[in-house]
């Protein structure tokens, strides 16, 4: 077994990236692990349904938004080409969620809340 030092050292190794770049990368992981879940409850199923479906895709909208507000520039231009593109998709599908909401008893109720 490695000790902590040993397991730190890498051959190929050439350049340590700076704190600056250590935050992006930081920031990065916290904002990809959104995705990482969504993803991971996708194909963890055989069958996907709307009620999986619906939940995980607006957790992805109000993340993109969330973080297109941010301070850091870096953050906040990469969020919004993502956003950009993912709206395209949104606007599609949009009215189809809209519809599988109103004839679903689970989310009827919250969906009127929420508008």
């Amino acid at each position: 077994m490695l000790t902590p030092t040993e397991s730190a050292v890498d051959s190929n190794f050439i350049h340590c990236p700076r704190m600056d770049e250590w935050d992006k990368i930081e920031k990065n992981c916290n904002f990809l692990k959104v995705f990482y879940e969504v993803t991971y409850a996708f194909l963890k199923t055989k069958y996907l349904t709307f009620n999986l479906y619906f939940p995980n895709v607006v957790k992805v909208r109000l993340v993109l938004k969330e973080k297109m507000k941010s301070d850091d520039a870096f953050m906040r231009n990469m969020v919004t080409r993502m956003f950009g593109k993912f709206e395209k998709y949104w606007c599609e599908f949009s009215t189809i969620m809209a519809i599988a909401i109103i004839l679903d008893p689970c989310y009827k109720y919250q969906f009127m809340e929420w508008t």
